[in-house]
């Protein structure tokens, strides 16, 4: 008998302009979530909305006690009960299987998830440029000896987890897109304020991530910021989450908004770290 690897379904997904936003909201949080947060091996089921300027404007997370619970009974059927929905709710519509590879969590975490308050996401999915010597085994021991241990220090810092990428397809057509192979999503009370911290300023700054940093793939890197939307019960209920406005959405946002320069610096760097 094997080990079973724990597993996340990740769904970006945009509404269909045909679909007024409240509508496609309404469905997805009393018919669509529900229905595969009751299913077996499914479990920490959140949707979350993009701060960011990028599309798709929102992400789902189904984190699984491994990918065969998206071969049960119950999770095929509640596809099937789904229709046509998938093809009429989306314009936008990416949907990957990661398996996990770490996960380090705030003593506080479990606390502060049941507590409602607002908890902002930052996704950062890359993997070395195979024109360069930079390894993928170099790049995870960068991450896991030096990144997380430092994001870990910064205020409000809740968890980091990495995932390798399984599984990536449009089910609308079975079309696959070029997806970096590594992700990772670091959550915190309020991504402002890290982004503002010296901590979060060191982090990004060390001579070890500028080398693995310039030695990524830039055509397949993706660098997103969400906000926890709602979060769903494994009997299919749901809690909202509070909602803040964050400051840091696009680049014309930035420049207008009245906080540290050091701030505004280190969250362009964080976001295009060749660009400075």
């Amino acid at each position: 008998m094997t080990d079973k690897t724990p597993a996340i379904l990740y769904a970006l997904t945009t509404p269909h302009p045909s679909q007024p936003q409240d509508h496609f909201n309404t469905w997805y949080d009393n018919v669509h979530a529900p229905s595969r947060a009751r299913c077996p091996g499914v479990h920490q089921v959140a949707r979350w909305v993009a701060t960011d300027d990028s599309r798709p404007g929102w992400l789902a997370t189904y984190e699984l006690n491994d990918a065969s619970a998206l071969q049960t009974d119950a999770y095929k059927q509640a596809r099937l009960n789904d229709g046509d929905d998938e093809t009429t709710m989306f314009s936008d519509l990416s949907r990957r299987v990661y398996n996990l590879l770490s996960d380090k969590t705030c003593t506080e975490y479990a606390t502060y998830c049941a507590s409602g308050k607002p908890r902002a996401m930052t996704h950062v999915a890359v993997h070395p440029d195979k024109s360069t010597d930079l390894t993928d085994d170099e790049f995870n021991k960068w991450y896991e000896e030096e990144h997380v241990p430092l994001l870990s220090k910064c205020p409000g810092w809740l968890r980091s987890t990495r995932w390798v990428l399984v599984d990536e397809k449009d089910p609308r057509n079975g079309q696959f897109s070029e997806t970096a192979r590594f992700l990772a999503c670091h959550e915190w009370e309020d991504a402002d304020v890290v982004y503002g911290s010296d901590e979060f300023s060191h982090a990004v700054t060390t001579p070890w991530r500028t080398r693995v940093m310039s030695n990524i793939d830039r055509q397949t890197e993706e660098r997103r910021l969400f906000q926890l939307w709602r979060q769903f019960l494994p009997d299919g209920t749901s809690v909202a989450a509070e909602q803040k406005q964050t400051k840091m959405r696009s680049w014309g946002d930035i420049k207008a908004v009245p906080t540290s320069t050091r701030a505004l610096l280190f969250y362009w760097l964080y976001k295009y770290p060749t660009h400075l």
